[in-house]
């Protein structure tokens, strides 16, 4: 009875103290969430059947995700699905710069955009992705 006794202790301090770090890995995602967030802003040139509800020009968000490949992850929409001009400005940034389309999922209404990784601020930091999660998404692409 003493073994089976300490047994939930254990597995209860166990669970206590996970969840713990769970709270506190998720309160320094929420800190760190500005430092990787980035204004996007879309000039469409030629719309595809998708744009058509879009305006010729628009502005949207995305976070940094690789930081030495330049890429930042937003929505389809954002990035616009024909041919268009992308700027982004990470917090704090005085001027925009300039990017490129690489990857657009119209299904999942996601994109990824580059731009050159010496323009990154210091102070922005990568989001990153909780791979065990993520599976069938499109974020499976970085697992």
């Amino acid at each position: 009875q003493e073994t089976k006794l300490i047994k939930k202790f254990l597995i209860s301090a166990l669970l206590v103290i996970s969840s713990l770090v769970t709270v506190n890995d998720d309160q320094l995602h929420i800190e760190r969430a500005p430092q990787a967030t980035v204004l996007i802003k879309t000039h469409l040139k030629h719309g595809f059947i998708e744009d058509e509800e879009a305006d010729d020009r628009w502005s949207g968000s995305g976070f940094l995700v690789d930081r030495n490949k330049g890429w930042i992850m937003t929505n389809a929409h954002v990035a616009g699905y024909g041919h268009s001009s992308l700027r982004v400005k990470f917090e704090n940034q005085a001027n925009f710069t300039d990017a490129t389309k690489i990857f657009l999922d119209s299904k999942h209404d996601v994109a990824i955009v580059e731009i050159d990784p010496k323009k990154i601020p210091e102070a922005s930091t990568e989001l990153k992705f909780d791979c065990d999660y993520s599976l069938n998404s499109p974020i499976s692409i970085w697992c």
